[in-house]
């Protein structure tokens, strides 16, 4: 990919990332279903028969989730490419009769599995497609752990996103969102023509169900999306959900907090409520992928309304938000707003301003006179069936457009593009400085629409033109402006610290072997090129924690044991030993007493159970040789845990010798023939 820039290699890269989190899913949550099961695993064999499912069955259920899980996210990513994503754990249930695991030899096939999916998904989808030049070695996702973690966190979110916008799981929700915005939109905007409805716009619309909704009640629709996983989601939610409650999901298959009974925690959900695909789409409903700034920094033909949901505070500077809003929508049109002001970037190390509702009020007033204005309350993908629930309280307003002008911002007109893979013939437009990926896209794969420099594509899916998918790929690289793909306003934030593994003793960080926590700059400035060190691995990190898991709970398990020990025989226990002194009469044993003639004697006394921790290496005999080695009463300290202090006595005396064997053997004086002469 060198003949690409900085910004489109990363916009690729980012891609890659995405697809690789989502293909990971499985994986990822093992990892969490392990962790489960060592830790119940721990608890004593008293307290297991206690449960009302036993540690292996449990496990088993939360592995036959994670494997349907996947397969729905195999059959969303197979929808995006035109590629069969297949995994073999979708034929592997555990909880299905006469089934184990299957094993290969030789390589890891599971990694060469994935790795294959990855490249199909990449090279086949709509948008963002790799170029046939750039070979398969490049395409690999990245080693940054902190990258992988967050992206993981992402997938999870996304099917929880879905249980909100595509599920009868999640009416109570939109019921509280969405149901006000379009009463507004219905009230102020209404329908005066069928054949030219009012255009609708809903920034940051997620999964799409906004302005899907939207699209039924007879307006044009376009939904905007910065999160790469949510537009994944989203074309696959408005394009191939073909039929109602086809799809299953167990969103919260790994959360074992706040649950009220057993089985919450293996909750079905069934989606869609409603299929999009069952519907004829005669509005127009698009989808616009970008940075909301950048893409509606310029609008052609003003928006009559514009309907936003949870979005506010998803903005690093709210006031170029309302900028944007004024300049999208026409003279009179409405803008309906409903959401909390936590600020997604407050905590972050951004340029973050959080202004007050009072603020922006004020600053909103500037362009919009507000007619409506009220606080309402609302949750959002919270669990219905758990004993923690996050309710925000939302500001709702509705302001209509006043005639006050709001100049447009100097910006770049964002390129658009977007296709599937049964279109074809294409032509580039606008300024001429297509960058060098998008042309490649649009010549082989999106359909002519010619409109004032923007690229347009139509999908094109069975039975014809489904709906409109536009989507804002990629700004002019002249531009030098940063990717406008990222994980999202949540999560998209400049990661400060990586970890390294030292292949040399390095100053101030620590020695060759060690994995260190630094400065990301420092890292890729002068570690990693100066040969100091290298990137951790995903595999190593993991191995970290995993291994920092497993000491902590050893160590409860110590210290607990250790309480026991205490308890039970004190301080005051002596233990009694009997040995043999040597045969020049000094005061010395024949061999010396260890540590494991300690752990011996307690277990002949019954003073050591079997769950009791103590190890050979824990004893400590109070001598300079730590030993005994003559006769004496000596004291021994047990170090099951540094905390709690242990000790005992070790009482050693000379054994008698037994003589009763010298009786068959020495013949008595009355026996003894008299000497001969």
């Amino acid at each position: 990919m060198d003949k690409f820039s900085r910004e489109e290699r990363e916009e690729y890269q980012h891609f890659v990332n995405v697809v690789y989190a989502f293909l990971s899913y499985r994986n990822d949550g093992s990892i969490d279903a392990e962790r489960i099961y060592r830790s119940m695993q721990m608890l004593s064999a008293d307290d297991r028969e206690l449960l009302i499912e036993q540690p292996g069955v449990r496990v088993m259920k939360i592995i036959h989730a994670l494997i349907k899980n996947q397969s729905f996210i195999n059959t969303m990513l197979s929808c995006l490419s035109g590629c069969n994503i297949n995994d073999e754990a979708d034929d592997y249930d555990p909880m299905a009769p006469d089934q184990s695991p299957q094993s290969s030899e030789g390589g890891d096939p599971d990694k060469e599995r994935l790795m294959d999916n990855l490249r199909k998904v990449v090279r086949n989808a709509p948008f963002w497609q790799m170029p046939k030049e750039v070979a398969d070695s490049e395409i690999v996702p990245t080693q940054d752990q902190e990258i992988l973690s967050r992206n993981a966190h992402w997938v999870r979110t996304t099917l929880r996103q879905f249980v909100r916008d595509w599920s009868e799981e999640g009416a109570e929700e939109r019921e509280q969102a969405f149901a006000p915005l379009l009463e507004s939109l219905q009230r102020h905007v209404p329908i005066d023509n069928p054949e030219k409805p009012p255009r609708v716009l809903c920034p940051g619309c997620g999964l799409g169900r906004l302005p899907y909704e939207a699209v039924r009640l007879g307006y044009d629709s376009q939904g905007n999306e910065f999160s790469s996983f949510m537009l994944i989601g989203a074309y696959f939610a408005t394009n191939y959900m073909t039929k109602k409650n086809c799809f299953k999901l167990y969103p919260y298959c790994l959360s074992t907090s706040n649950r009220v009974k057993h089985e919450d925690q293996m909750f079905t959900c069934h989606l869609p409520d409603v299929a999009p695909a069952e519907h004829d789409m005669k509005r127009d409903f698009s989808m616009c992928t970008g940075e909301f700034t950048d893409v509606y920094a310029t609008v052609e033909t003003p928006f009559d309304a514009v309907l936003t949901c949870f979005f506010l505070d998803t903005a690093k500077n709210a006031i170029e938000y309302i900028r944007t809003c004024a300049r999208a929508l026409r003279r009179g049109g409405l803008w309906a707003n409903i959401g909390p002001l936590l600020y997604h970037y407050a905590d972050f190390n951004h340029n973050s301003v959080e202004f007050s509702w009072e603020e922006l009020r004020k600053i909103i007033s500037t362009w919009f006179d507000f007619v409506r204005e009220e606080w309402r309350d609302a949750n959002y993908t919270s669990n219905k069936r758990s004993m923690m629930k996050t309710n925000y309280k939302c500001i709702y307003f509705e302001a209509i457009r006043n005639d006050v002008e709001e100049k447009k911002a100097n910006s770049t007109e964002p390129f658009v593009f977007v296709g599937n893979v049964a279109t074809v013939g294409a032509e580039e437009r606008g300024s001429g400085s297509i960058p060098y990926h998008v042309a490649f896209h649009v010549k082989n794969n999106c359909a002519k629409n010619d409109r004032h420099g923007d690229i347009i594509a139509y999908v094109i899916a069975r039975g014809g033109p489904r709906f409109h998918w536009r989507a804002t790929a990629f700004v002019d690289s002249s531009t030098h402006q940063a990717p406008r793909h990222r994980t999202g306003p949540v999560f998209a934030q400049r990661w400060k610290y990586t970890r390294v593994t030292l292949l040399k003793d390095t100053p101030h960080v620590g020695k060759a072997g060690e994995v260190a926590i630094v400065n990301r700059n420092y890292a890729f400035n002068y570690l990693v090129p100066f040969g100091f060190a290298r990137y951790t691995t995903r595999a190593e990190l993991i191995g970290i924690v995993l291994d920092t898991e497993y000491k902590e709970a050893l160590a409860n398990v110590r210290k607990s044991s250790a309480v026991h020990m205490k308890a039970r025989f004190g301080n005051d226990t002596v233990l009694p030993f009997e040995t043999p002194a040597q045969s020049d009469g000094s005061n010395l044993l024949v061999s010396p007493l260890l540590p494991i003639d300690i752990i011996d004697k307690m277990r002949e006394k019954k003073l050591l159970l079997a769950v009791d921790m103590l190890r050979e290496q824990d004893i400590k005999i109070l001598t300079d040789t730590g030993t005994i080695t003559e006769f004496g009463v000596y004291k021994v300290q047990l170090n099951v845990d540094p905390e709690i202090d242990i000790q005992i006595t070790a009482d050693v005396k000379e054994k008698p010798l037994d003589t009763s064997f010298l009786k068959d053997v020495v013949p008595s004086e009355s026996s003894q023939e008299p000497p001969s002469d």
